[in-house]
């Protein structure tokens, strides 16, 4: 299965069970994807309260929920109500755009015109911020026949729609609508990822890679702090651990090597920011659903991100050269410091602090003749 792909097979798995109920046999045979994915993936939807599974004669067929839906991010539920405004809303923004533009409706510009007509007339939609900015929870298809259900505050929805979609309009593409989109919100989590996005992006990146990259660390800094916070333990952990490899990175490895490999440090970043947009969107959720509905419905996502991150990590890792001498001797030090019962661990701390602040006064050859002897090999 490649990168990236989850949302695609998840969609696959939801159409077949929708048809009807099926075996892992059955399924794999449709999708045409290995065994071992779907069955995982099944695994995960049923203890995650969305599939139900029942024994039939040697086999085992999986049934969706009824709750489970295809035209919304992550198969979150809608009610009657919700559904009907939503519907209502998209079949004004395809009306009100073939009367104002001559340019086909994307996706990308319904989803933003959306957005805003949801966020100004305060419309009770689901709605948050994901990858590439803000979005409603349910997605806009291109070829469906939308259903019109009057509003109760119908002219001021009509005046809206049509106020943004002369606004949108003027973008004739995808970038442009999120740039529009981004300068009105103000988001510094994503102007801070654009930034960084532009660096990696940028022709001096071949040329300076590793200053490059030191600038990116800094704005990761930024990045993390204004990242939303998770119960999820693995989160932080992820996210220091990208940051430790960054700086590795701009550290250890020589700029031709980070030249050779800036698309993988690109990848990797990108899967990041994906990483971090799932838990923003989850929390903007929290507003319209329970917990329980939202750790459901995202589990799968941020398991399988959790995946691709460790598999772009690791192989950006085996850049990264083995520590010289010094440091392994710092290590043999520091061990055996922590196991010095006398020490509490603020101690500890204090003697790790005091010998990085050796190194850096007696330099790398001086201070690797006083860890030899403090190791007792000298």
């Amino acid at each position: 299965m490649g990168r990236g792909s989850t949302q695609v097979l998840i969609r696959e798995i939801v159409k077949c069970l929708s048809i009807n109920p099926k075996t892992i046999t059955e399924l794999v045979d449709e999708i045409k994807l290995d065994r071992s994915s779907i069955v995982r993936y099944l695994g995960i939807l049923k203890e995650s309260g969305l599939l139900n599974e029942e024994q039939k004669g040697t086999s085992k067929v999986y049934t969706l929920i009824p709750s489970f839906r295809q035209d919304t991010y992550f198969g979150l539920p809608l009610d009657k109500k919700t559904e009907q405004e939503v519907h209502s809303l998209f079949h004004l923004i395809k009306k009100f755009w073939s009367m104002n533009s001559k340019q086909q409706l994307k996706k990308t510009h319904a989803q933003k015109i959306a957005y805003k007509v949801i966020t100004s007339c305060d419309l009770n939609i689901p709605h948050g911020w994901y990858i590439y900015g803000g979005i409603g929870v349910a997605s806009f298809d291109e070829s469906a026949d939308y259903l019109y259900s009057e509003f109760p505050n119908e002219k001021e929805i009509e005046n809206c729609v049509k106020e943004v979609i002369v606004e949108y309009s003027k973008s004739e593409y995808a970038w442009q609508v999120k740039k529009l989109q981004y300068e009105e919100a103000g988001k510094e989590l994503y102007d801070v990822k654009e930034d960084i996005l532009k660096i990696l992006y940028s022709a001096d990146f071949d040329k300076h890679p590793k200053n490059s990259i030191y600038v990116i660390v800094k704005k990761l800094r930024r990045l993390v702090e204004l990242s939303p916070r998770d119960n999820r333990s693995d989160y932080m952990e992820v996210l220091d651990s990208y940051q430790d490899l960054m700086l590795d990175l701009s550290n250890k490895i020589e700029e031709k090597v980070l030249s050779e490999h800036k698309r993988e440090i690109i990848i990797l970043f990108e899967s990041i920011w994906k990483y971090i947009a799932l838990f923003n969107f989850k929390s903007d959720l929290k507003e319209f659903y329970s917990d329980a509905i939202l750790e459901a419905h995202f589990k799968l996502d941020i398991l399988q991100q959790e995946d691709e991150i460790i598999e772009l990590g690791t192989e950006l890792q085996e850049y990264v050269p083995e520590d010289i001498i010094t440091d392994l001797l710092k290590k043999k030090v520091y061990d055996a410091l922590s196991n010095i019962n006398l020490l509490n661990s603020d101690e500890q701390k204090a003697q790790k602090e005091y010998l990085d602040k050796i190194e850096k006064e007696l330099g790398s050859e001086k201070f690797q003749e006083f860890l030899l002897e403090q190791a007792g090999l000298k």
